[in-house]
């Protein structure tokens, strides 16, 4: 990845551009541990590539990480071996996602020791919150907080589920010791030319 973070702020602006950058693992361009990534001012990430989750941008934590998009950043054709083309997010916390353009990001199904890593799914961007256990006065009993906002999806590929955006919530959980809640908010935006198996724009399960 071009960018680690493990804590502080880091800010893309006034046309800044991440391109062509690979990680053997997760996260093209940025691994996001904790701490905030924000990238705005028409700001780029372009054909980056990862071998397994978030080809662009890769958030995993219990510990509200943040991300922002905003003021016409763009992810342009970045790939993932795996889940999230552009973004993956496996967190609680807060992704917010204002006027940008997700155009041609894919996966490309990648193998672990000849076994398929999949299920391949969110062309444009994966959101999956991370576990917390019911009991709600636990510091970890934090939601994963979506809001995408005027924002296009354009020709992103997802071997799985959804072309533009999956959403996990892992309900079919049989145990049901964690609690998955994930609350997404999608206003005007603008769905065209994605494919999936299934859910051209958005798929949730």
């Amino acid at each position: 990845a071009a960018i680690w973070m493990e804590g502080g702020s880091v800010t893309m602006q006034d046309n800044a551009l991440i391109e062509k950058f690979y990680s053997n693992s997760a996260g093209g361009a940025v691994y996001l541990k904790y701490g905030y990534f924000t990238m705005e001012g028409n700001s780029r990430i372009e054909n980056c590539k990862s071998g397994s989750n978030g080809g662009a941008i890769y958030m995993y934590n219990a510990l509200s990480p943040t991300v922002t998009l905003n003021d016409n950043a763009t992810i342009y054709k970045c790939t993932s071996g795996s889940d999230g083309g552009a973004i993956y997010c496996h967190s609680t916390g807060f992704v917010n996602i204002t006027g940008c353009n997700f155009t041609g990001n894919k996966i490309e199904e990648a193998y672990l020791k000849g076994t398929p890593m999949g299920p391949f799914s969110g062309g444009a961007i994966l959101l999956r919150k991370n576990p917390t256990n019911y009991d709600s006065s636990d510091v970890s009993y934090v939601p994963l907080e979506t809001f995408i906002i005027n924002c296009r999806f354009v020709d992103n590929v997802a071997p799985g589920f959804g072309g533009g955006v999956c959403i996990r919530t892992d309900a079919y959980n049989p145990q049901h010791l964690y609690d998955y809640k994930h609350n997404a908010t999608f206003d005007d935006c603008y769905f065209d030319g994605n494919n999936p198996t299934l859910g051209s724009a958005i798929y949730i399960y």
